[in-house]
C-alpha cells in the first residue's frame, strides 16, 4: 500500500503525541511512503522552532519525495477551487491522487474526503 503520511501524521509522531501510535505501523511495516515537498517544508518549519532539525533525515530517507509537478499545481488549484481547503493542503492532496496513494493525516480538513485515512481525534 502507497502511503503519503502528511504533516500532521509526522509531527504527531516526532512529538511522541497521543496519535504517535497511530502513526508508527506506517513507519514499521512495509510500505511506499510518499511525502510532497510541501510537507517537508511545513515539518522543517515546526523541527526548526524545536531545534530539532536533525529529523527531518530521518523523514526524507523513508519517504519517496515528490516535487509540485505542473499537473499536481493545476490540480491543486481545483481542488482549492471546488473543494475550499488551504493550497499547502490542496498541493498535498493533489500529492497523494498523482501517485495513488492514501493520505494518512489526522488533520480537520482532511477528514471525510475521498482516498483519506483520518487518524485524528
Amino acid at each position: 500500500m502507497t502511503v503519503l503520511l502528511d504533516s500532521w501524521a509526522w509531527i504527531e509522531f516526532l512529538k511522541d503525541a497521543p496519535r504517535a501510535d497511530k502513526v508508527a505501523p506506517y513507519l514499521e511495516q512495509p510500505h511506499d511512503i510518499i511525502i510532497s515537498t510541501v510537507n517537508i517544508a511545513e515539518i522543517c518549519l515546526y523541527l526548526l522552532r524545536h531545534s530539532k532539525a536533525e529529523f527531518i533525515t530521518f523523514i526524507t530517507e523513508r519517504c519517496n519525495v515528490f516535487p509540485v509537478t505542473e499537473t499536481i499545481a493545476m490540480n491543486a488549484a481545483t481542488i482549492k477551487h471546488q473543494q475550499k481547503m488551504g493550497l499547502a493542503d490542496a498541493i498535498v492532496y493533489a500529492t497523494a491522487q498523482e501517485h495513488g496513494a492514501t493520505l494518512v493525516t489526522g488533520d480537520p480538513d482532511f477528514k471525510g474526503r475521498k482516498g483519506v485515512l483520518y487518524i485524528g481525534p
